[in-house]
């Protein structure tokens, strides 16, 4: 399979402080998919560390222009750290690991001809990185979006907040954006997927799938059950986003 891997900063780094564990687990985990033949282009997130500049650059009376440049950069930082990293435990073993971090799309299409995995960041100001992964899985006509998350799938509200809050097991994209629409961008699915997403998710047609990365080894679960079709066992897993 061919899929893209977005890992939310806030399962890398939840806070400011060594986070090492995570993504040890992640990189070992995806290093072992391509020895099983999958191809991953990964981008990570920008989490805490994100957050912490963002909010100097809004004391500072910056731009929301200037902090998205800001958090991209962090974000990119993360892919540079796991892309050194995921080298490092590949070498010797027959895989092949990129440690440039891609800018655009078109890089990452690149960069996939010659390796099994790459790594981006944050591409453009106001665009979330999940935006930059459903922009690639179009761009390489990915098998799959993988979304590891701090929650465990789609809620039609904020589960941290609301105790009556339902799971989906399954959801069209357009009823994720009649949600999103509803609630105008409050609690709930818009700290999850945007509405760049959305659409280029719905023009695509690539499904996606929202999992608790906080147990890194769901992601392994996932394939799995995309490789053999099973999408009721992936479903207990997480949220499987369709067009």
């Amino acid at each position: 399979m061919l899929f893209v891997l977005k890992i939310g900063g806030s399962i890398l780094f939840p806070a400011i402080e060594e986070n090492t564990k995570i993504l040890k687990d992640f990189c070992k985990i995806i290093v072992d998919l391509a020895k099983k033949g999958h191809k991953i282009a990964v981008v990570a997130g920008g989490g805490a560390p994100a957050r912490f500049y963002i909010r100097i650059l809004e004391n500072l009376g910056l731009s929301s222009f200037e902090s998205d440049i800001i958090g991209i950069n962090i974000t990119k930082i993360h892919a540079q750290l796991m892309a050194y990293y995921t080298k490092k435990i590949a070498l010797n073993q027959g895989i092949h690991v990129s440690d440039h971090v891609c800018e655009n799309a078109l890089e990452v299409l690149r960069e996939l001809k010659n390796n099994d995995i790459c790594f981006s960041g944050g591409f453009y100001p106001g665009q979330s990185t999940v935006a930059v992964a459903s922009i690639i899985a179009e761009a390489i006509n990915a098998d799959a979006i993988l979304l590891a998350t701090n929650v465990d799938g789609v809620y039609d509200k904020d589960p941290k907040i609301h105790s009556d809050a339902k799971k989906f097991a399954k959801i069209t994209v357009v009823d994720m954006r009649k949600i999103l629409v509803e609630q105008s961008a409050k609690a709930g699915m818009y700290k999850l997927i945007d509405f760049v997403a959305i659409k280029i998710m719905e023009r695509s047609g690539i499904p996606a799938v929202i999992f608790d990365g906080r147990n890194p080894f769901n992601l392994c679960s996932i394939v799995e059950h995309l490789v053999n079709r099973d999408m009721e066992k992936l479903t207990e897993i997480g949220t499987l986003i369709m067009s």
